[in-house]
């Protein structure tokens, strides 16, 4: 194959690249009404999160994420980490993104993640965000916020819990069980989709071609 033609196929890929950037939106957000109920972690709880199903559903790539977390006091040890992970005939299934643990301070405080480019892929709409916290010492609680339900997207009246035996579902009484999250995506086109699979697949091709040659 000649350069112009490779050059063509790239620019193809480099088109449907572009098409990504151009249609952020939001695909569930739940930070409108709280509800006055939170979920307390101590020490014994790995991590806690939401399930979230996206509107419009996808497959899309995730770019920012919002939450708030509560710690009524702190002596400065305490840090969390954030992750979003694809739930699979509902079970929770591969991580998407994840950060390593940063530092929290007392209150109830509003975090945003901005998420690089193509790093958060998810095919399935259902997808688990969740926090794991840590450095909680003696008596001290961290948690998340209840809000009465999502504006954007939808999210069933439970939550997940990880433990030393891994997932399960939770619920609290009289509470919504959906944690204060905002999240957004780029969702595109089938035909953007197409390109870009198509695209990356045919150069991969190509560059085995040449080291083999």
């Amino acid at each position: 194959m000649n350069m112009w033609k490779t050059s063509a196929v790239a620019v193809a890929l480099l088109s449907g690249v572009s098409a990504f950037a151009q249609a952020p939106q939001v695909v569930y957000d739940n930070s409108r009404i709280y509800s006055d109920k939170t979920f307390s972690i101590s020490g014994d709880t790995l991590e806690v999160g939401d399930e979230l199903r996206f509107s419009p559903g996808g497959p899309g790539v995730i770019t920012n994420a919002k939450f708030e977390y509560y710690l009524p006091t702190g002596s400065g040890n305490e840090t969390v980490a954030f992750s979003l992970r694809q739930i699979v005939d509902g079970q929770v299934g591969d991580v998407l993104f994840q950060t390593a643990p940063f530092s929290i301070t007392s209150g109830a405080t509003p975090f945003s993640v901005e998420i690089p480019d193509i790093f958060a892929v998810y095919t399935n709409p259902n997808v688990l965000m969740s926090l794991r916290f840590g450095g909680l010492e003696g008596a001290e609680t961290a948690g998340l916020l209840f809000y009465l339900g999502p504006d954007t997207g939808s999210s069933l009246n439970d939550f997940w819990v990880a433990g030393p035996s891994g997932w399960a579902r939770a619920s609290v009484p009289d509470a919504s069980g959906n944690f204060g999250f905002q999240v957004t995506a780029i969702v595109p086109e089938p035909g953007t989709w197409a390109l870009m699979i198509g695209g990356l697949g045919f150069l991969g091709a190509l560059g085995l071609r040449r080291r083999k040659a």
